[in-house]
């Protein structure tokens, strides 16, 4: 008689939208002995599907299922094999990121987390998240008292701006220097303004825009805040953080040394969130990766991330 193998199956769910849903759940060897285990959810990684660049949510989920966790790879809606969009079809990339950092999955990622608890017999649930699947991660882990474990990886901070505040922010910081120079009669020189109008410009945005740029020209800033975080921080993944280690959370956080996002967390997040509170420092652990970039395109650096999570997750189980 052949050893059984670890199993890998295609699963589907109906969201609230009715629209159909698609996973892989990976189940181990013999899982009835394993049923009341934990689990791993692994997030899609922003607007990629489940797979991830260099098959790493494959490759992490394999690694944890030959140690006998049942772990599920998710699709929200608009992602993958899944039905539905995230945006209209005239959305662009930033737009969509955008939604995605205010949460825009997290309702089909707990419906994920309803259907892999049953389906596996799970007690406990940890989620895994990279890039714009450790955002939905952490708020989606706030909202399920069955998640008392998460792993983001490389996890951006800040939101990213929109289409409109790009082009904005750019003629702002274009106008700028005219501004200084010549004066705020520039500002409503007849081809800026058909340029404005053509673009139906939110006017209020403009002007903090270029508020914005002339105090960042001339040096000027506000001369005292609470935290010194930029202005795009994204606060509700504060407060999702804070709901976590109330309720006795452990989460832990591992970055490429190289990727864009470790500066965010190690300039706004990680010294008013972790190293200003007791409770986070026995709750989290940081690790960074050296000379790895976002998508741990060496072997090596795919190597000490597997073995991160594995030795967390086993540390903590």
């Amino acid at each position: 008689m052949q050893p059984q193998k670890p199993t890998e199956d295609v699963v589907t769910l109906t969201n609230r939208s009715g629209q159909r849903l698609y996973g892989i759940l990976h189940l181990p060897c013999s899982h009835s002995a394993h049923v009341g285990a934990r689990g791993v959810h692994i997030l899609n990684p922003g607007l990629k599907n489940r797979v991830a660049p260099n098959r790493l949510n494959v490759k992490i989920a394999r690694t944890l299922c030959d140690l006998g966790y049942p772990v599920l790879r998710s699709d929200p809606r608009g992602i993958g094999d899944s039905e539905g969009q995230l945006g209209n079809g005239n959305a662009g990339v930033l737009d969509l990121w955008l939604k995605i950092q205010k949460g825009a999955l997290v309702e089909d990622t707990l419906a994920w987390n309803d259907f892999f608890s049953r389906r596996a017999g799970l007690e406990g649930l940890t989620l895994v998240g990279q890039c714009g699947g450790g955002v939905t991660a952490l708020l989606a882990a706030a909202k399920d008292k069955r998640v008392d474990r998460v792993v983001l990886i490389d996890t951006p901070f800040r939101t990213v701006p929109t289409e409109q505040e790009t082009a904005l922010i750019s003629e702002a910081y274009n106008s700028s220097g005219e501004i200084l120079r010549e004066g705020f009669q520039n500002l409503f020189q007849a081809n800026r303004l058909r340029k404005l109008l053509a673009f139906r410009v939110n006017w209020r945005l403009y002007l903090r825009a270029l508020v914005f740029s002339i105090r960042d020209r001339i040096g000027l800033g506000p001369e005292s805040a609470r935290f010194e975080v930029h202005e795009r921080f994204n606060w509700p993944m504060a407060e999702a953080f804070r709901l976590l280690l109330k309720r006795g959370a452990q989460i832990c956080f591992l970055y490429a040394e190289n990727d864009f996002s470790l500066k965010e967390f190690s300039s706004d997040f990680h010294p008013h969130f972790l190293e200003a509170d007791i409770t986070s420092k026995q709750k989290c652990r940081v690790h960074i990766i050296p000379h790895a970039n976002h998508i741990y395109t060496e072997p090596e650096w795919q190597s000490e991330l597997f073995q991160q999570v594995r030795d967390w997750l086993t540390v903590q189980s």
